[in-house]
């Protein structure tokens, strides 16, 4: 009897991951984010983990530390795992909008499961605000298509993890252009730059999040 109950198993989980991929009704899915050692950003945008360190707990020990953005503070925070110890040296807060980076002893790919929220918002404040492609805004596909409706962006920058780099794109108000262009797709972490004096929030509708999200950075 025991021997039956294995395969049995595995046939009814076979058959539950049939059905989120073969389901686009199904709001369960991933993002994933491949990590490399040293600094990787990453986004939260599924799961039901209220901390950071509860996300990254799967990972341990390849994941020394974790830091995040306050968009409203302008500053960093962060926490440290001690491995000998096996704990973090605090905790930190976490929600489906949140982004972060990982330090990472070595590589490994960092998955972000779950069901999306139904609404998904940021509050832009002047200076820098780290946000992600929300999963329900596919029809984005440019940063400066984003930058451009959010509003009072004057420039966007990513971090590409594998070579642990950063590069950007500027408006120029004057002859209303940008300076370059980016591809971007759902649950990519952005970094805008705003100069609006005052806080607004976006994306200021939420759309549908009857969707099923499989996605691999």
């Amino acid at each position: 009897m025991k021997k039956l109950i294995l395969p049995l198993l595995l046939l009814v989980a076979f058959g539950m991951l049939a059905a989120v991929e073969s389901d686009p009704s199904n709001v369960v899915g991933y993002v994933k984010y491949p990590c490399y050692t040293g600094i990787s950003y990453v986004a939260y945008p599924m799961g039901n983990d209220v901390t950071a360190e509860a996300a990254a707990t799967p990972y341990l020990p390849n994941v020394s530390a974790i830091a995040k953005w306050s968009n409203s503070g302008q500053s960093w925070s962060s926490i440290t795992y001690d491995a000998e110890f096996m704990e973090w040296s605090g905790s930190m807060p976490l929600d489906n909008s949140g982004c972060m980076t990982f330090t990472a002893e070595s590589n490994f790919d960092y998955y972000s499961l779950g069901a999306p929220l139904n609404t998904v918002t940021w509050d832009i404040y002047a200076g820098l605000n780290r946000i992600y492609v929300p999963l329900n805004r596919s029809d984005l596909g440019t940063a400066e298509e984003l930058a451009d409706e959010v509003g009072g962006i004057e420039s966007v920058a990513w971090y590409t993890n594998s070579t642990h780099s950063w590069a950007s794109i500027t408006y120029d108000a004057e002859f209303m252009e940008w300076s370059g262009t980016k591809a971007v797709s759902i649950g990519d972490p952005l970094t805008l730059a705003s100069t609006s004096g005052t806080m607004h929030t976006w994306p200021a509708r939420s759309g549908n999040t009857n969707y099923g999200v499989s996605k691999s950075k």
